[in-house]
């Protein structure tokens, strides 16, 4: 597959949308076969030059910019850098798809991980609660139930209580996360 994508971008140029779709399928096929380290290299590369081609807004370039924020979680546990993708994805599916679209909820509960990990817990618990209305909207109340299944977003509410007192904690005591010492 590498060399159909390398041959595509030689004949139209690598600016071409076929040939950084092929490209971006590559970095998948990586992911997939558990390459996640070449996955991460070839979507780092891929992601500007897809961005400056084709726009930010763009649902292939917001594709590539999910996957790379889930490798540099995943991956590398750099929840810092992976942060102002998920911020970025949650808002241009939102901006593109609408609030309640699957792909903007599945985005915005990345962004609840990521804040989560950064210790941003009120911040976590908002995200959360919005994937939660927004399922609720979407699928009725009957999502709760295979949600539950699913590990999408903390559906009990005790828990997301916890991570609202964390976060209320944290800021009382002038640190994040509720725990001193942490920044």
């Amino acid at each position: 597959m590498r060399d159909v994508a390398a041959s595509w971008a030689e004949k139209n140029g690598a600016d071409d949308a076929d040939a950084l779709a092929s490209e971006a399928f590559v970095a998948s096929l990586l992911s997939g076969s558990g390459d996640s380290f070449g996955a991460l290299g070839a979507y780092q590369a891929l992601v500007p030059l897809m961005e400056a081609a084709l726009g930010a807004r763009h649902y292939e370039v917001l594709l590539a910019k999910n996957e790379l924020g889930a490798l540099l979680g995943d991956v590398l546990q750099d929840w810092e850098a992976r942060r102002p993708l998920a911020e970025e994805v949650a808002a241009g599916w939102a901006e593109t798809l609408g609030a309640a679209h699957p792909h903007t909820l599945s985005a915005r509960n990345n962004l609840a991980v990521t804040l989560e990990n950064l210790r941003e817990f009120e911040a976590a618990a908002v995200e959360y609660d919005a994937v939660l209305a927004g399922k609720a909207v979407q699928q009725g109340e009957a999502h709760r139930a295979r949600d539950a299944q699913h590990k999408v977003a903390p559906r009990d509410p005790a828990r997301r209580e916890t991570l609202r007192h964390r976060g209320r904690r944290g800021a009382a005591m002038g640190v994040r996360g509720g725990r001193r010492g942490e920044r």
